[in-house]
């Protein structure tokens, strides 16, 4: 039987639906959902109805890993209105259902954590956004505070807070 380059195609298809060990995790395929951001969160940063429904149709769908978009560790700057946060136990139920929802259809889930940064908006959060330097980035166009050498310890450790408030199925798999 001659082989066509539509089979070919289909070949090397099958390879996207086979299983992948990223580390320590076990991924069911190699289709992963890239981080983006929803804007569906609650506007304290917590997961809502709406954002577990999100997910959980992309898990249901087949995707085998799915990464969040932006996650801030920081409570104090706001980086998108209705974006998602990890810095409060309030937080930490909502993100469990989310997490369970997702893995209950076969999906790994992993939260990609940042600190706004020079992104933070100060309209939405009231305080000036800090930065290694005082530029402004692009997307928000205002003057950040410059870091004073101290507080980077603080946020190195926001990012390990938040890394520890995550439920235990996350831990090998944050970004």
């Amino acid at each position: 039987m001659v082989q066509t380059t539509g089979d070919r195609r289909l070949e090397k298809l099958k390879l996207l639906f086979t299983p992948v060990r990223i580390g320590c995790m076990e991924v069911r395929n190699r289709l992963v959902m890239a981080p983006m951001s929803t804007n569906l969160g609650s506007a304290e940063g917590h997961v809502t109805p709406a954002l577990i429904e999100f997910f959980t149709a992309r898990a249901r769908g087949g995707v085998g890993l799915i990464i969040t978009g932006d996650v801030t560790v920081e409570g104090e700057a706001k980086y998108n209105p209705r974006g998602l946060g990890l810095y409060d136990q309030g937080s930490i139920a909502s993100w469990k259902e989310l997490t369970a929802a997702v893995q209950a259809h076969g999906a790994k889930f992993a939260p990609q954590l940042i600190h706004p940064s020079f992104n933070a908006r100060s309209a939405l959060s009231g305080v000036q956004s800090v930065a290694a330097s005082p530029i402004a980035s692009r997307r928000v166009r205002e003057i950040p505070r410059e870091l004073r050498p101290e507080e980077i310890g603080k946020i190195i450790g926001q990012f390990g807070d938040a890394a520890c408030k995550a439920p235990s199925p996350w831990t090998p798999h944050i970004k």
